[in-house]
């Protein structure tokens, strides 16, 4: 049965309609904890959403599976927090880019509390603008 969940998240996947191959990808990895290539599957999916700019997208589907009762490995784990994380990281720079200065102070919060180990201090590049700003490290 994790094969079918697998094949259709990779038809699903192949058609760009990633939610759906995350679901499947997930439904896999549930019924066959040790299926790297079902996790891969899904890691790749979470990226894909990362790069279309899907960044709400990408933050439910990764917190909705590290909520799930799946035996990961430590570095599964560490992926699928990163990829939280940075979905978390795109949403308040959106935030900020748009004007709502507010809910983009309150998502950094948030991801320094989470995530500290992600963030470093660094002088600003823009000699108008002399101050450190937090910076995050890329995909």
């Amino acid at each position: 049965m994790a094969l079918a969940y697998y094949n259709r998240g990779n038809a699903f996947s192949s058609k760009n309609q990633y939610e759906l191959a995350i679901d499947d990808y997930t439904k896999a990895i549930e019924l066959d904890p040790k299926n790297a290539d079902a996790f891969r599957a899904w890691v790749l999916s979470l990226e894909s959403l990362f790069h279309a700019g899907r960044y709400v997208e990408l933050e439910q589907s990764a917190r909705e599976f590290l909520k799930q009762p799946v035996t990961m490995t430590e570095e599964q784990r560490k992926r699928a927090e990163h990829l939280l994380h940075f979905a978390q990281f795109e949403q308040a720079r959106s935030e900020e880019k748009a004007g709502r200065y507010a809910e983009a102070a309150k998502q950094y919060e948030v991801l320094v509390r989470e995530a500290p180990r992600m963030w470093s201090m660094r002088p600003s590049k823009s000699p108008s603008n002399p101050r450190m700003i937090l910076s995050a490290s890329r995909l």
